[in-house]
């Protein structure tokens, strides 16, 4: 494997149409409906959307790391992931499952929370080894990048503005989202929020199961 190296100097169009690139492809990494989505969309009807958010970043820095791990065509990277896919899928449904209970007991405040404190960076590190811990995700992210191609792989300025816009798209998707989710917060009754977020946890849960269940079982993810 060659070592990365910078290339020459790009023009304008080409660094913007990487970037843009990049966006497309956190986007299509972060739109499809999993877990994460189910998972943002609880929060914010139970926190409010600025929180909800921002501890769903968490997504977006996984898939750039995942990016940059295969963008770097690291295939000890791949090969572990392929190696150990049971033991990640078992880790990452268990953790749902507890995740998916804790939610559904927890308290919904009506008031938007601080976007601030222990809760907060504990969240965005849940969603971040979610992320990280879901093999349905880690595949996406590798075919997203098989199909962009490894001509950037070698040259660091390329690689790092495509991982920039994955970012982007990511966290673009995750504001809209957690955005969306918060007005309809805001526009029903405390008693309906209620239940709409324990619905959420539900679901997450059966995301859960489903994922240690098919790993348990030998099903491919």
């Amino acid at each position: 494997m060659g070592r990365a190296v910078a290339g020459p100097v790009m023009p304008a169009s080409l660094t913007g149409l990487l970037f843009l690139r990049g966006v497309a492809m956190g986007l299509a990494l972060a739109i499809p409906v999993g877990p994460i989505c189910i998972l943002c969309i609880r929060r914010a009807l139970a926190n409010g959307t600025l929180p909800a958010f921002l501890s769903t970043l968490g997504a977006a820095v996984a898939d750039g790391i995942l990016g940059a791990c295969f963008g770097l065509g690291s295939s000890v990277v791949a090969d572990f992931f392929e190696r150990e896919q049971q033991t990640l899928r078992i880790v990452g449904g268990l953790f749902l499952v507890y995740l998916a209970a804790r939610s559904f007991w927890a308290g919904v405040s009506l008031e938007p929370e601080p976007a601030g404190g222990v809760g907060l960076a504990r969240q965005f590190v849940s969603s971040l080894l979610l992320t990280l811990f879901n093999p349905a995700n880690i595949l996406g992210v590798m075919g997203v990048f098989a199909a962009v191609g490894s001509s950037e792989a070698g040259d660091l300025r390329r690689l790092g503005l495509l991982l920039a816009g994955v970012l982007g798209g990511s966290a673009l998707w995750w504001l809209a989202l957690s955005t969306a989710a918060g007005l309809v917060r805001r526009h029903f009754s405390p008693r309906v929020v209620v239940w709409m977020s324990r619905g959420s946890a539900v679901i997450l849960g059966i995301f859960g199961l489903a994922i240690l269940g098919s790993a348990l079982l030998g099903h491919p993810a």
